[in-house]
């Protein structure tokens, strides 16, 4: 497990949102994340990945 992995059992994980001017939230598509937010993403998936299969 690396220290993305870490990071995100630590910190948790929210999905990328976008936040209109109204107020109301939507997921993000995947297609337009930033660099940060598909490295938190990853490491999340390592995170979850290695909870699941070490059960």
């Amino acid at each position: 497990m690396d220290y993305r992995a870490w990071k995100a059992i630590i910190k948790g994980w929210n999905y990328p949102v976008i936040t209109a001017e109204n107020g109301t939230t939507t997921p993000k598509p995947e297609a337009e994340w930033t660099t940060a937010e598909d490295t938190e993403a990853t490491g999340n998936s390592k995170a979850l990945n290695a909870i699941f299969n070490g059960v």
